[in-house]
């Protein structure tokens, strides 16, 4: 988690909870968010590697992208989340606790193919607004979504 030059890589989890996972984002307590595409779930890996489902009752269509944002003073630390079925999602924390789930945008699309929404980062501008930056294949341009 905290790589030093000559590092060697080491598992801390291995659970098919984590099938397909392709993308990570890494949470204030070293706990690591992880969609898992080919399981269609969002686990939560411990530091320690506990693999956990905190967020089981949420609704991913194969998700595929993944970025944390701390908190700001006008919103809550979040995980967002690309789905190949176009859409993205927040999941809104206090802590590592779920608040608020929602579907902050739809309509990409999401085939896997020239078109589909794939990769997802955030970032937060001077003015402490989250923002969210994707790439859309089908046009390939890089699109920002302001929240």
């Amino acid at each position: 988690m905290h790589p030093a030059a000559g590092s060697t890589p080491y598992r801390i989890a291995q659970s098919s909870a984590l099938t397909g996972c392709n993308a990570l984002a890494v949470l204030p307590d070293d706990s690591v968010s992880a969609a898992a595409f080919s399981s269609n779930g969002n686990p939560l890996v411990s530091a320690s590697g506990v693999v956990a489902a905190p967020f089981s009752s949420d609704t991913f269509t194969n998700p595929w992208g993944e970025a944390f944002v701390g908190a700001t003073s006008a919103r809550a630390a979040a995980i967002y989340v690309s789905n190949i079925g176009g859409t993205i999602d927040r999941i809104a924390l206090t802590g590592d606790t779920q608040s608020v789930f929602t579907e902050i945008a739809k309509g990409f699309c999401g085939s896997g193919a020239p078109g589909a929404l794939f990769g997802i980062a955030t970032a937060v501008d001077a003015q402490g607004r989250q923002i969210i930056y994707f790439n859309d294949d089908n046009t390939n341009t890089v699109m920002k979504l302001s929240l």
